[in-house]
């Protein structure tokens, strides 16, 4: 499985040049298709660092805009503000006229019910986008964040929860660590990226996802295995994709490859650009149920 690594100082040419390493399987999984959502990651529509930068979303466009001749939305559903003022904010909304995008809020229009882990080994029930759903290609547009739930966050976080209409469904979707994470991966085969890809300019370690700090990279990831990519970026970040219980849960049902030894990163090597991020002060409280899983830490 092929993961592309990229360094330099230009965010939007990273990304497009990631792009270009696996240029193959992008073009397989965009071409011909009906609908392609772009995903940004906005869980805060008030600071910048915590959100996807719009040349990273540029980046992509450069590459897939010529190989799509359906309909491209560029989609999100804000944690944090009305996602309208995220688009304004963030500067999304001269795109519509540079690449003959729309822009659409998950926060609204119809939805579908869709089960997830409850506390106690119960379920419940949470209202997904339909967009979301309908889409026949998915691309995640994230970022490396440490996370304050789920250890990190990147392209299938990024997807899953942003999909999630509206702040009280996104809520409900907490209801522990161990359980947030089985709900994640119990959507994954629902809501996953077919196109994943990270810019990496500049991660958030500490409190993240929204109240951490800068840490610099100047790298971008792609590829067309949201496990893999995710994972890749783990290792940048110093973590261990199998403390990522979602993740992991993921890379056992088949979906992707988190086993670095398995996974083909081409372009730059991961070593030469692996930070050690300061995790969220709740870590060891993220991973206690792994424990009880993978056997993680044991």
């Amino acid at each position: 499985m092929n993961v592309a690594l990229v360094s330099g100082s230009d965010r939007r040419d990273n990304v497009r040049r990631a792009l270009e390493l696996v240029a193959d399987e992008v073009r397989g999984a965009v071409s011909g298709k009906r609908l392609v959502m772009i995903k940004p990651n906005f869980v805060t529509c008030y600071r910048q660092l915590a959100a996807t930068h719009v040349d990273a979303v540029r980046g992509v466009l450069d590459f897939i805009r010529p190989l799509v001749d359906g309909d491209i939305v560029i989609a999100e559903g804000a944690a944090l503000g009305p996602t309208a003022m995220g688009y304004w904010r963030y500067g999304y909304r001269p795109l519509k006229r540079e690449y003959g995008v729309r822009l659409a809020n998950l926060n609204r229009g119809p939805t579908v019910s869709v089960e997830v882990e409850g506390a106690g080994g119960a379920t419940r029930r949470v209202a997904v986008s339909k967009l979301a759903l309908d889409a026949d290609c998915r691309i995640s547009v994230a970022m490396l964040k440490t996370h304050d739930t789920v250890v990190a966050t990147m392209t299938y976080k990024n997807m899953a929860m942003g999909s999630v209409s509206g702040s009280l469904n996104k809520r409900r979707m907490h209801q522990g660590y161990a359980e947030i994470n089985r709900s994640l991966s119990r959507m994954a085969p629902l809501l996953f990226p077919h196109v994943a890809i990270i810019d990496g300019m500049t991660g958030m370690e500490g409190n993240g996802p929204g109240s951490g700090t800068p840490v610099p990279m100047g790298v971008a990831l792609a590829g067309t295995d949201f496990v893999a990519v995710d994972s890749v970026g783990a290792r940048l970040m110093g973590i261990d994709p199998r403390e990522m219980g979602y993740l992991w849960q993921c890379h056992e049902a088949g979906l992707g490859e988190a086993r670095a030894e398995a996974i083909e990163v081409i372009g730059e090597e991961v070593a030469a650009h692996t930070r050690s991020f300061r995790k969220h002060p709740d870590h060891d409280r993220q991973v206690a149920h792994l424990r009880h899983s993978i056997g993680y830490g044991a």
